[in-house]
């Protein structure tokens, strides 16, 4: 994954983890089972497709991501050209 991020020089969201947010998040979709995909499909459509609606845990930090900066995941992970020529052996 490091070795792939470097290559395909992806932007990387710094975003600390809030566990009071991921804590709220986590109450909303007991009461509300769904609720966090539907959410994240409004957002990030793109990010949505690529999880399960069960993959609460991964949900939860797209919308943290979106929450702390204003800017989707799939913003984040977007591929760019590399910005020098790279050998792996």
């Amino acid at each position: 994954m490091y070795l792939d991020t470097l290559y395909k020089n992806f932007l990387l969201a710094d975003v600390a983890s809030d566990e009071e947010f991921r804590k709220k998040l986590f109450e909303e979709e007991f009461v509300n089972p769904g609720i966090l995909y539907q959410r994240l499909s409004l957002i990030d459509p793109q990010e949505a497709e690529k999880l399960h609606p069960h993959s609460i845990r991964y949900i939860i930090r797209a919308l943290e991501i979106f929450e702390k900066t204003g800017k989707m995941k799939s913003f984040f992970v977007q591929r760019r050209k590399p910005r020098r020529p790279l050998l792996m052996v």
